[in-house]
């Protein structure tokens, strides 16, 4: 399991360094910190999500329903 996590935080890392707009993968990255016992890096990643969603609305609302989560 925790070999998985690495190669999908890897993944997702790579992701956003190859389009900074993919407000999804922010989003994934969001729910791997938060899974890993970090809210702050968890929050980070949502709003960074939140702020690229532009035309993706379902991935703005996900984002801000993760977002109320945490707080």
């Amino acid at each position: 399991e925790q070999g998985q996590k690495e190669e999908a935080l890897a993944s997702l890392e790579r992701a956003v360094r190859l389009d900074p707009g993919n407000a999804e993968a922010w989003l994934s990255l969001a729910r791997l910190r938060d899974a890993d016992g970090d809210p702050q890096g968890a929050r980070d990643f949502a709003l960074r999500a939140l702020s690229v969603a532009g035309d993706e609305p379902e991935t703005a609302r996900s984002a801000r329903r993760f977002l109320d989560r945490l707080q």
